[in-house]
């Protein structure tokens, strides 16, 4: 008896989404002035922007260095909470 491939009993699932589109070059765009280096205040706590980088979804972000903190964020909400 010859043995049935694993995927013929695995389980299915497989489920449609619909993922919103993002526009990547726009983002990086709009990211521009944020160079590396850059002492940002961001939601009213100062930051320094390590680097430019883009999401595992494609979205443009940044990451930041705060005092004891840092973190990635996506282009979106960091342009929306920044103040330069």
């Amino acid at each position: 008896m010859r043995a049935q491939p694993w995927f013929k009993h695995a389980p299915r699932y497989a489920t449609k989404q619909s993922m919103e589109k993002i526009d990547a070059q726009q983002d990086h765009v709009r990211l521009e002035p944020f160079k590396p280096g850059a002492q940002v205040t961001f939601k009213g706590k100062p930051y320094k922007i390590q680097r430019r980088t883009t999401l595992a979804s494609g979205e443009a972000a940044v990451v930041l260095q705060g005092e004891r903190t840092q973190f990635v964020i996506g282009a979106e909400e960091f342009l929306a909470g920044v103040q330069h």
